[in-house]
């Protein structure tokens, strides 16, 4: 089976502006496959490597984080991507597929806290905000012996605290 080739092209921006309390980057890239390797396997349970042909992947992410006051921090993060098997019949049964594990769209955004409770103790706490669009877990982005191999966007809420010792090396948390 011939090598798996892949060329990336990719631009972007980083800066910080008001004396650092401003974070940001920005950045699009392009990936051009041939002869694109997938693990695919059959009904008996076996896996193989097969080539699925000529892929391209867009892509399309960006990164804030500001920092308001001493203590808190508020962040978003943002990705498209656009990850397909390219839709040519010589690419067989996969052509126009997604690649397996990757969403569409990704982004989260949330504020964490951190300070100083005593010289020895620290408190620090955040909630952020997660979501992911779909992704298959196969390529070929179909049913398997009957089983739908994908899972539907997710969004999740996530919201820890902590107090830490750093001096005796301890923290207690909730999440």
């Amino acid at each position: 089976m011939p090598a798996e080739i892949i060329w990336n092209d990719e631009t972007g921006v980083k800066g910080q502006a008001l004396d650092r309390k401003v974070t940001y980057s920005a950045s699009i890239f392009y990936q051009d496959y041939s002869d694109f390797q997938v693990t695919q396997q059959v009904d008996a349970g076996d896996f193989f490597t097969a080539n699925a042909g000529s892929a391209s992947n867009i892509g399309v992410e960006t990164k804030l984080r500001v920092l308001l006051g001493d203590y808190f921090v508020v962040f978003a993060n943002f990705a498209y991507i656009d990850p397909e098997i390219d839709d040519d019949s010589k690419n067989g049964d996969l052509a126009g597929n997604r690649f397996r594990l990757q969403p569409e769209l990704t982004a989260s955004k949330g504020v964490s806290y951190n300070q100083s409770l005593t010289y020895n103790l620290s408190l620090t706490g955040s909630v952020v905000y997660s979501y992911r669009s779909d992704i298959f877990f196969e390529p070929a982005n179909a049913l398997i012996s009957g089983l739908d191999i994908s899972e539907d966007a997710i969004n999740l809420v996530n919201a820890p605290m902590v107090i830490t010792n750093e001096i005796n090396r301890w923290s207690v948390s909730v999440r």
